[in-house]
């Protein structure tokens, strides 16, 4: 009977410990992913930011490339590059690549369009054009990459009207 009695007093005590223990654990996890949507929070503001920023020197680029101005060219290629380098992992995967390709893009469309008029008209010629093409077409398409990458939901404003239905107005 002392034995019945001892095992039947340890289940009783063990019920509670293992319920508290269960609880413990659920706000543990709680307290996890709240923590984590909070660094998620932050991360989509900076992200926001990283982008328009981007936007931003992707303009400044797309001002100097015919520019004749080194210096302007140079502290406007030195200004995107540290932009780059302080946000990066700010950026999403395809704007952070092309954004850096397009800074070099531009640096570098001068010297291959001078190259491509100093050739005689050849088959190299036209290659030579055809690259310098594709890098124009480049470089203005990462203003739509930086859009499209940072695209967010439209703001829709609900009303309820009198008459019970919804109204909806996108901002």
């Amino acid at each position: 009977m002392n034995v019945e009695f001892l095992f039947s007093f340890l289940a009783g005590a063990a019920v509670p410990i293992f319920i508290n223990w269960l609880q413990r654990k659920d706000e543990r996890k709680k307290f996890e992913l709240e923590r984590k949507d909070k660094y998620k929070l932050v991360a989509i503001e900076k992200r926001l930011e990283a982008h328009q920023q981007a936007y931003f020197h992707w303009e400044k680029l797309t001002s100097v490339i015919h520019e004749k101005d080194d210096e302007k060219r140079a502290t406007i290629f030195t200004d995107a590059r540290e932009f780059w380098f302080s946000n990066c992992l700010y950026l999403e995967k395809t704007t952070r690549q092309e954004f850096l390709v397009g800074i070099n893009r531009v640096s570098n469309y001068q010297t291959l369009l001078a190259i491509w008029k100093s050739l005689p008209a050849s088959e190299e010629k036209n290659h030579q054009h055809q690259i310098l093409l594709n890098d124009w077409e480049s470089i203005f398409k990462l203003g739509d990459i930086i859009q499209q990458d940072v695209e967010l939901e439209p703001i829709i404003l609900k009303e309820v009207s009198t008459t019970g239905f919804d109204n909806e107005n996108k901002v």
